[in-house]
């Protein structure tokens, strides 16, 4: 099982391990610090970002993070690598997604350089909102995908038109807890709740 994690930085790759007993299924999260370059902002969360891939770790999934720009987050002992960025990330990588926060606009966020920016699909066009954050939970709340956030992840998911309190959507007040439900919703795949049987 492979977890992934959003958030804006860098990105060194460090080698992923898949849980055997859940191939191949994968997690996110998007933290709301403003790294870019190994800084972070004053409103991030790294420690709820490290706390989060502990408890991902501990579970037997592979934490990703996504970010704006590739490098790391943090700095000395503390780096968090970024593995995938805002342009090369897509929801389909992902069974679920956790946002640290609220992901500012990227630097790369115009239409003329990356498509998915400019979807055109009115999500994430407020001031401050990453259209690819937007569609990618867009994509992974319309795919069943388990959603959580804290610090601020409200404003991300309605950016994208995602209800907070949807069935598979998890918003909570720190990085401990939110995970733990989030891991916790994976054992179904997907969660079929939120879309009911019409007849």
């Amino acid at each position: 099982m492979e977890f992934v994690h959003v958030t804006p930085g860098g990105s060194r790759l460090p080698s992923s391990r898949v849980d055997r007993r859940c191939p191949g299924t994968r997690f996110g999260t998007t933290d709301a610090s403003g790294a870019q370059g190994g800084g972070h902002g004053s409103d991030g969360d790294l420690d709820g970002v490290r706390a989060v891939r502990e408890a991902v770790d501990e579970a037997g999934l592979v934490p990703l993070v996504v970010a704006p720009a590739g490098g790391v987050l943090g700095d000395g002992d503390g780096e968090l690598p970024v593995h995938r960025t805002y342009a090369t990330a897509r929801s389909v990588e992902f069974d679920a997604v956790l946002l640290v926060g609220a992901p500012g606009l990227g630097g790369d966020a115009c239409g003329a350089r990356d498509a998915k920016a400019g979807s055109g699909n009115g999500h994430g066009s407020g001031p401050g909102h990453d259209p690819r954050v937007a569609l990618l939970l867009d994509e992974a709340f319309r795919h069943g995908k388990a959603i959580g956030g804290w610090k601020g992840a409200e404003a991300a998911l309605e950016a994208a038109g995602v209800p907070a309190d949807a069935p598979g959507v998890v918003v909570g007040d720190s990085g401990t807890g939110t995970p733990a439900e989030i891991i916790g919703l994976l054992g179904a795949h997907r969660v079929w709740e939120r879309f009911p049987a019409q007849v």
